[in-house]
């Protein structure tokens, strides 16, 4: 869609920590001021327009607020007006109970606004991303619960081995290491 700037972060709702990132040009300077500064919906005044918008809908900052409204935010004047950035549109790809996840995709002004065949092309990117999301989400949740299992594990007093079908070790827990290390049979 012709953007200079896209970036993207996986939200907590509540604690927790924020995960951005952004396309392969973009400056990780302005990211992590980005991030410091405008990654909530009480600093940045389009993230409240994505979470009443349905998850994947695209939302030209057009829409929400005038160009002379936008220049007067400090999000336009710390970050957009340094990169040189304008037109922009925004989606939030997804919204659950746990996370919300904004997309920002960022052009010139001289590139003019976002056409009809530029938001059809993210349309149609959206379903892709959304679906990229919720695995990664899930994975990172199971690695969550695994890693919480394991605290446990470790909590025992005696050995745990987790063998694969050969008898090979997988896995043991802190005390199975430590019987293990004595290499006494």
């Amino acid at each position: 869609c012709g953007a200079i700037w896209m970036p993207m972060s996986i939200v907590p709702v509540g604690a927790g920590n924020v995960h951005s990132l952004q396309n392969s040009t973009g400056d990780p300077g302005i990211l992590e001021f980005f991030c410091q500064n405008y990654n909530t919906p009480e600093a940045n005044p389009s993230i409240p327009h994505l979470m009443v918008l349905p998850s994947g809908k695209a939302f030209p900052r057009e829409l929400g607020y005038s160009d002379a409204e936008w220049e007067r935010f400090s999000l336009y004047q710390e970050v957009y007006r340094p990169l040189e950035v304008y037109a922009s549109l925004g989606a939030m790809l997804l919204r659950s109970e746990h996370h919300f996840v904004p997309l920002g995709i960022l052009r010139a002004k001289s590139q003019g606004p976002f056409e009809a065949r530029e938001l059809q092309l993210l349309d149609r990117a959206i379903p892709h991303l959304q679906r990229a999301l919720q695995i990664i989400l899930r994975l990172n949740a199971l690695d969550a619960k695994q890693a919480a299992g394991e605290q446990l594990w470790d909590r025992l007093p005696v050995g745990v081995f987790l063998l694969d079908e050969g008898g090979r070790i997988l896995w043991t827990n802190r005390a199975g290491e430590a019987i293990a290390a004595e290499n006494d049979g």
